[in-house]
């Protein structure tokens, strides 16, 4: 009996497609296919952890880049560009990843031309990258792409973060911050509830644990 059935569902590079066998230790194996085209038998443990996130075509695919010309990206040597490059795609394209509920889940993706590092590296050094900087969304409900990307201070940056949105609600009109401070939510729920489409109200309600509906706030 499989105890949770992830077909259909992604990891990374691999979409399960259907069981195949569990082991003799108990654990539940996948027949998983990736989006190269080839297929892969991957156990639950190793996709949920984000252990196995390819057929081992994404593996050659790093290994590649670390050997290429511009060697940013080279084992214990990658420079601080780089890792901005593999951080801002993990956690748009890694279901796995820390902050993918906030980025990927919510629909923030990378244009196709900077999947290919060396793109982005020719806009980063064009468009007055400096290790004293890092990389900001103009419209944070967009993607990145040369189009709505800069290279900003961390107080430039926090100008433009959906937490600085005001909110009218109960007579007031606070930043989503000032909210979260005063009601006691954390500015992640907050967030969340805004991009799901709840009302003010909604958005700044706390939720009795009991019966799972909205406490009013007066």
């Amino acid at each position: 009996m499989i105890r949770v059935n992830l077909i259909g569902q992604i990891f990374e590079r691999l979409t399960v497609r259907s069981y195949s066998h569990k082991s003799k230790w108990g654990h539940s194996y996948w027949v998983c296919e990736c989006s190269c085209g080839n297929k892969a038998i991957v156990s639950s443990t190793c996709l949920k952890r984000g252990n196995t996130r390819s057929c081992g075509c994404l593996r050659k695919e790093v290994v590649a880049e670390e050997r290429s010309t511009h060697g940013d990206g080279r084992a214990g040597k990658r420079k601080r560009l780089y890792k901005i490059w593999m951080g801002m795609r993990c956690r748009c394209n890694n279901p796995n990843a820390k902050d993918y509920e906030l980025y990927g889940k919510r629909g923030i993706t990378v244009c196709q031309l900077w999947e290919k590092y060396e793109n982005f590296r020719e806009w980063a050094l064009t468009h007055g990258y400096t290790d004293y900087l890092s990389l900001d969304r103009i419209n944070p409900n967009l993607g990145y792409s040369p189009d709505n990307c800069r290279w900003a201070t961390n107080l430039e940056q926090g100008l433009t973060k959906r937490n600085n949105l005001h909110i009218t609600a109960f007579g007031k009109t606070l930043t989503a911050v000032e909210w979260g401070r005063l009601l006691g939510i954390r500015a992640p729920t907050i967030r969340l509830r805004l991009h799901r489409g709840d009302s003010p109200e909604e958005v700044l309600s706390k939720v009795n644990k009991k019966t799972g509906k909205p406490i009013a706030i007066v």
